[in-house]
């Protein structure tokens, strides 16, 4: 079962690969990547691929085939947010999240069969609404900062693992492989976000490793605090002017500890929220230039772009820079469109480098470099 978002109507599955999910990366100096930038991606059979982001221009690069990380498509991939290039986490449609490290997917010497995950963390199981067999929600969203990381599931929990402080604990699941199960890890604390059963789709960090946002299906954001005694520090509707209720389906700030959070809405409106006032400030077309008319196709992933806006990318053939101070949204990149890959699910931006990858349908990658000309494509099938 593929990812649902807003405006692409209900469930969708796609012909071809789809890369669903990426972030950047670097070798570590003294090793054979040499400091390298690599773009790393998760597509829908669950694979990881790396791409060597190349020092000039090319045509197209061949991604090299890194791991078989989940039993289903790789949703969530996100570099932790403390240890500097050391560790990634992964989130699929398993039911698993899951930590490896980057030297060791990066090492080419190695079978991509050996490359395990330095931990696997299971989300809950629990009955469906029949109340007869299990559901094994979906890893849409998940995020590491020190020991702990963070996930929203498919069926409307956000749960939190604490790595270290936690003995490993056998989880059942129909979908992970019975050796990933084996050594899953339980959270130590979950939460239901809302009582209408709605979907986590997206989470992003606020202020610190016990404080996070996460976006629902049904037009709101939950802001979840583990240091109080229910955690859920309050919801936030977000519905537009005409009443309609959109998808969250894309998260993130401007900057770690910002009063701004950006919300990628399925009807092509970035929303955006004060963190302190708990409500909506202003809302930008992404795909028009700004306004809040809200036509267009669904916004599916947002990152900082290192300047104080951020890039979205969705259901359009453009990626754009959203600047909520100025009300406005601009393209990007050039030469996306003939690339082919829209819906872009995947996006990803290096703030040293200010390069850019998108990636979505027919499995293709697009590489952009800092002042967004078109740099390579890939096909991670």
């Amino acid at each position: 079962m593929e990812k649902q978002y807003g405006d692409l109507g209900a469930i969708q599955e796609f012909a071809a690969a789809v890369v669903y999910s990426a972030c950047f990366v670097r070798g570590a100096h003294g090793e054979r990547t040499h400091g390298r930038l690599h773009a790393l991606v998760g597509t829908s059979s669950g694979a990881l691929r790396s791409v060597a982001m190349p020092r000039v221009p090319t045509t197209t690069v061949a991604p090299a085939a890194v791991s078989s990380a989940h039993a289903g498509a790789v949703y969530a991939l996100s570099p932790d947010r403390d240890s500097d290039n050391v560790r990634i986490i992964t989130g699929g449609d398993d039911g698993l999240a899951r930590v490896w490290n980057v030297a060791s997917l990066l090492d080419e010497r190695t079978d991509c069969a050996k490359k395990g995950a330095v931990v696997s963390l299971a989300a809950p199981v629990r009955s469906n609404w029949h109340g007869a067999t299990p559901c094994v929600p979906e890893v849409n969203a998940a995020r590491l900062a020190s020991e702990k990381a963070w996930a929203a599931c498919g069926d409307g929990v956000a749960v939190r693992w604490d790595i270290n402080a936690q003995p490993a604990t056998p989880v059942k699941s129909s979908r992970a492989s019975a050796s990933a199960a084996k050594h899953a890890l339980a959270p130590l604390r979950s939460w239901r976000v809302d009582d209408s059963l709605a979907s986590l789709l997206s989470l992003a960090p606020v202020d610190d490793v016990n404080t996070f946002a996460v976006g629902m299906d049904s037009a709101a954001v939950g802001l979840i605090d583990s240091r109080t005694a229910n955690g859920i520090a309050a919801r936030i509707g977000l519905k537009g002017a005409t009443n309609v209720a959109p998808p969250v389906s894309a998260l993130c700030t401007p900057a770690l500890g910002s009063d701004w959070l950006y919300c990628g809405m399925g009807d092509g409106t970035v929303a955006v929220v004060s963190l302190a006032a708990q409500g909506v400030v202003a809302r930008v077309n992404a795909w028009r230039g700004g306004g809040d008319d809200g036509a267009g196709g669904a916004v599916l992933s947002l990152v900082p772009d290192g300047n104080g806006a951020v890039l979205a990318a969705g259901d359009s053939s453009a990626v754009a820079r959203v600047d909520a101070a100025s009300g406005t949204a601009a393209d990007a990149l050039v030469g996306l469109a003939s690339v082919s890959c829209c819906p872009n699910f995947a996006l990803a931006c290096d703030e040293k480098s200010g390069r850019v990858v998108v990636g979505g349908t027919n499995g293709r990658l697009a590489g952009f470099g800092a002042l967004g000309e078109h740099v390579l494509t890939a096909h991670c099938l």
